[in-house]
C-alpha cells in the first residue's frame, strides 16, 4: 500500500480544473490565463500575423504553488488551442535555459517540430500533433 504517494500519471489525473481562458486585446493577438482550481496562476502572450502564432511570453506568477508538470500541461493545451484554430506555433530560439530546452524536447515527442529562421532569428515552428 502507497503512503499517498502519486505516479505522474495519476498527478495529471488530479489536475482535474485545469482550464485555460483565451482573451483578445486587439485583432493580432491573444491573452491565454491558466487558471488551476478557479485561480489564475499564469499567462502566455501570444501574436499572430496570418496563419503563424508566436508565442511572446510564458510566465507563472510568483507564490502560486502547481503540481509538477502542470506548466508543460498549459503550454499544451494552449499550443492545441493554436493549432486546431489553424495557426502554426512559433517560438524563438535564443534561450540556453535548460528547462526551456527540456520542455522543447517534450513538444518534440508529441508534436512536429521544426527548427529554423523566422524573422531572422533561430526559431521552433509547430504545425501539427504527430
Amino acid at each position: 500500500m502507497r503512503n499517498n504517494i502519486k505516479t505522474f500519471e495519476e498527478l495529471f489525473e488530479s489536475m482535474e480544473d485545469l482550464r485555460i481562458e483565451k482573451e483578445s486585446f486587439n485583432k493580432n493577438s491573444y491573452e491565454y490565463s491558466w487558471l488551476l482550481n478557479g485561480i489564475e496562476v499564469g499567462e502566455m502572450m501570444v501574436f499572430f500575423e496570418n496563419k503563424n502564432a508566436s508565442i511572446v511570453s510564458f510566465f507563472k506568477h510568483k507564490g502560486k504553488e502547481t503540481p509538477r508538470g502542470c506548466g508543460y500541461k498549459f503550454i499544451k493545451m494552449c499550443i492545441d488551442d493554436l493549432l486546431k484554430s489553424g495557426f502554426s506555433v512559433h517560438q524563438a530560439d535564443h534561450t540556453s535555459n535548460e528547462k526551456s530546452q527540456e520542455v522543447w524536447r517534450k513538444l518534440g515527442d508529441e508534436y512536429e517540430v521544426e527548427t529554423t529562421t523566422w524573422g531572422g532569428d533561430p526559431a521552433r515552428v509547430i504545425s501539427s500533433r504527430k
